[in-house]
This record gives C-alpha cells, sequence and structure tokens, in this order.
C-alpha cells in the first residue's frame, strides 16, 4: 500500500485530507497521465479527486468508489463490504446532506480550508453547481437556518440507519464502506467548522458515535 500515490486537493498550511469528494481544475494534472475525462451524467467534472496510481499495474483512477473497488481487489482484507444492501441507501443520504448544509460549510471551507488558488476556483465552482449564485448568496444568516431545517430529517434518517444494527458502523460490529462515505463528510464539516460538526453530533448522536469509532482510520492524513 505505500506505493499507491493519491491525488488531492492542496489545502492551507500543512495539507492534509479533508474532502468528501474534492474536485477543482486538475485536468492538467490528470489529463497527461492517460485518464479519459468522466462523463458529465456521472460526475461533477470532467476531472476529479482524488484520483490514485497503482504503480504495480501503472492503473490510474478516478472517483471514490472506482478507487474502493480498485483497493479491494488488491487488498481485500479486511473488507469494505461494498456489496452491502444498505450502501446503495447510504451514498445519495450523504450527497443530499452535504448540498443541504452547504450554506453552512462551503462558505468555511473557502475561507478556514483552502489555498488561495483552490479558494477561488471553489468559490466560483460550488454554487454555481449548487445553482445559488455567489457564496455570500449561499452563505446568508437565512439560508443558514433553513439549511438546519432542511438537514433536521435526514439526520435522523441517519440515526435510524445506524441504530437499525447493534454496534457503532452501519453493518453493526463491521467496518464498511458505507461508514467511511458518511464519516469522511463529517470529516470534513470537522475540518470546515468545529461549532457544525458539534450540532451534527447534538442532533445525532449515532452518527457523532460512528465518528468516533473510525478514529483510527482519521489518524493518517497526509
Amino acid at each position: 500500500m505505500s506505493d499507491i500515490t493519491l491525488y488531492d486537493l492542496a489545502s492551507k498550511g500543512r495539507c492534509a485530507c479533508w474532502s468528501l469528494n474534492p474536485w477543482k481544475n486538475i485536468a492538467p494534472t490528470l489529463q497527461p497521465l492517460g485518464l479519459a475525462p468522466q462523463p458529465p451524467e456521472v460526475a461533477i467534472a470532467p476531472y476529479t479527486v482524488p484520483a490514485i496510481h497503482f504503480p504495480s499495474t501503472e492503473t490510474y483512477l478516478m472517483d471514490s468508489f472506482a478507487i474502493a473497488q480498485l483497493l479491494e481487489t488488491h487488498h481485500p482484507e479486511p473488507p469494505l463490504n461494498l456489496d452491502a444492501e444498505i450502501l446503495p441507501k447510504v451514498q445519495p443520504l450523504v450527497r443530499e446532506l452535504m448540498i443541504k448544509l452547504a450554506p453552512l460549510t462551503f462558505p468555511s471551507i473557502t475561507r478556514n480550508l483552502l489555498n488561495p488558488s483552490s479558494a477561488e476556483s471553489f468559490a466560483r465552482t460550488r454554487p454555481a453547481w449548487l445553482k445559488t449564485g455567489s457564496m455570500e448568496e449561499l452563505g446568508t444568516e437565512e439560508k443558514k437556518t433553513e439549511a438546519w431545517e432542511l438537514a433536521k430529517p435526514l439526520i435522523a434518517e441517519f440515526e435510524n440507519i445506524l441504530g437499525a444494527e447493534a454496534g457503532p458502523f452501519v453493518l453493526g460490529q463491521e467496518v464498511s464502506f458505507a461508514d467511511f462515505m458518511i464519516v469522511g463528510y463529517l470529516h470534513m464539516v470537522r475540518r470546515a467548522d468545529e461549532s457544525v460538526f458539534g450540532r451534527i453530533g447534538e442532533q445525532g448522536p449515532a452518527l457523532k458515535g460512528l465518528y468516533e469509532a473510525c478514529a483510527e482510520w482519521l489518524e493518517r492524513d497526509d
């Protein structure tokens, strides 16, 4: 695993992983590697990160789930449970929660996490993706208040999912890719704004418990 190269976004200060599904204008970096652009119906941009390089097979790949499948092929233990029946339900829920809480998180990501060039791209493209005008228009107090109301039923749904089995993880006692999707988003929120992360934990104690149960997988972030 030590020879695998993962591509991510640069951030302020010490560069460390923080984004659930980062993307920006990284075509100049990835295109020369021979990666074909992703079709618009499956990706937010033609070239995205995370991306991965497997030197043993000279394989370059984009998209989090495709990368997880490749890692599972080469390193099947411990398993990621990519075939878990709950995964197709978790994936859209994570995306929907990210969209609903965007007024609270996206402006903070721009201010607190990104270096100037990445911040400019993020501030320009994220509101366009959400069709909300500018980052300033996205992050008004009215939209922040509305965001929490819209997020409540989604947080409740995550609580139901995590409460269905005996254990902190989606599948109970066994960690899976579904957990990493949820925790990846929670970690992004925590890096962007600790207060937003704290309020999610207050509304969703099982989500907080899941995050804490996954602490060992968050230790290495470089």
